[in-house]
């Protein structure tokens, strides 16, 4: 087959370009055609006030696209991102070209302006069931700014009055929670297909968790939403009060909150940004991965490749979490306000026998459900159905 995937990239890189760059990889090695029809949010200046201008309807980037489907003849389009350089013109131009279209919803923008269903420090659903994201702009949810809030709440409106046309089954989600909310802000449930991410194999262990003294958090360092500051407080109290022995707290990624002293303490190291190679390396040498998100985490990427690797992992109970920790033990997810809970918890990954023990069910559950063959099955199982799909009944909606 010949797929065509369309991604509007983020400022800075983060697990939507993973999950996009994973697919491709994973096509390819299969046999099949990709062409990555990619556009950067421009960060500053003349650019980005263009493209946040064009941002509910850019016919440059439909024009585009539909001239590039007439000249390769893609089998099916697989659009990921659309906010805020590409718009939702370019599903119209897609289906005016008779394309077969499957879109991957990564997170909570169609039902939300900052996209994450937080605001002012608490997860917020204020907006989830409108069908224009009013409050979200009385809030400025976007960037603090009403005006960008509005183009925001714009675009989303008009991509989900073109998503509602969808036929069953055409719109991927990675989990069943992002899903239920999706459902909850008046989408129809047959819309919907759950297919979790996947992620590439970085081979097998060289050394058991329990041989290893360090710990992990993955993502981007910032304030609130990832519950970074909250770990690191309850850790430096664990470690003040013995139960973590040698234990190492790695912190991998960059963001707002390097340098704060928020993430300071015993045993705590910065190591910042780190390339695949060199992640993979370290979580296979390591102990444990622990996953403190506060917000509604629609799948949590550095979950499964902690899986990968064979490592165990530890983390709130927040959106989609319990469908990968959960699958571990219940004992994994920890409840938010409960200072105890937590403390027990991380005293546990003192225990050699729990982490060995978790880190090979880790690695079968990689295997059976989140591993580059199940995400292969899934893709090509998914984009065949687009190509039986009544193609003419969706150009007709876009038109």
């Amino acid at each position: 087959m010949k797929i065509l995937q369309i991604h509007s990239r983020y400022r800075e890189y983060g697990g939507e370009e993973r999950v996009v760059e994973n697919d491709a990889s994973l096509l390819r090695d299969a046999g099949h055609e990709v062409m990555t029809y990619e556009v950067p949010n421009p960060s500053s200046g003349f650019k980005a006030a263009a493209s946040l201008a064009a941002s509910s309807w850019n016919l440059r980037q439909a024009s585009r696209l539909r001239r590039m489907a007439r000249a390769w003849g893609p089998d099916v389009a697989h659009v990921h991102n659309l906010w805020f350089s590409l718009s939702p013109s370019v599903l119209r131009a897609l289906g005016q070209e008779a394309v077969p279209i499957v879109m991957s919803v990564h997170n909570y923008r169609l039902v939300c302006a900052s996209a994450n269903l937080w605001r002012e420090g608490a997860p917020c659903r204020e907006c989830v069931g409108s069908s224009f994201a009013v409050a979200g702009v009385r809030h400025g949810c976007y960037r603090g700014s009403r005006p960008l809030s509005a183009a925001v709440a714009s675009s989303s409106a008009i991509e989900a009055t073109i998503v509602r046309n969808f036929p069953p089954g055409h719109i991927v989600v990675p989990s069943d929670s992002l899903k239920g909310v999706l459902v909850d802000g008046g989408f129809r449930e047959d819309l919907f297909r759950v297919l979790p991410w996947t992620t590439t194999d970085p081979g097998a262990r060289v050394i058991p968790p329990s041989e290893s003294s360090d710990v992990y958090i993955v993502g981007r360092l910032v304030p609130e939403t990832k519950g970074i500051e909250s770990l690191v407080s309850r850790w430096n109290s664990a470690k003040a009060a013995g139960l973590l022995g040698p234990l190492r707290l790695n912190l991998v990624g960059t963001g707002p909150l390097e340098g704060s002293e928020l993430i300071t303490g015993q045993d705590v190291h910065r190591l910042g940004h780190l390339d695949r190679h060199e992640l993979d390396r370290r979580l296979l040498s390591g102990r444990a991965l622990i996953c403190p998100s506060l917000w509604e985490e629609p799948f949590g990427l550095s979950v499964i490749e902690a899986f990968a690797a064979g490592l165990p992992v530890l983390g709130s109970g927040q959106g989609a979490l319990p469908e990968t920790i959960g699958l571990l033990s219940e004992d994994c997810l920890l409840p938010l306000d409960n200072d105890k809970a937590w403390a027990a918890s991380l005293a546990r990954l003192a225990d050699d026998v729990f982490v060995d023990r978790t880190g090979r069910l880790a690695r079968g559950l990689f295997e059976a459900d989140f591993s580059p063959e199940q995400g292969i099955t899934r893709l090509e199982d998914l984009y065949r159905e687009a190509l039986h799909a009544p193609v003419s009944k969706q150009a007709g909606a876009f038109s």
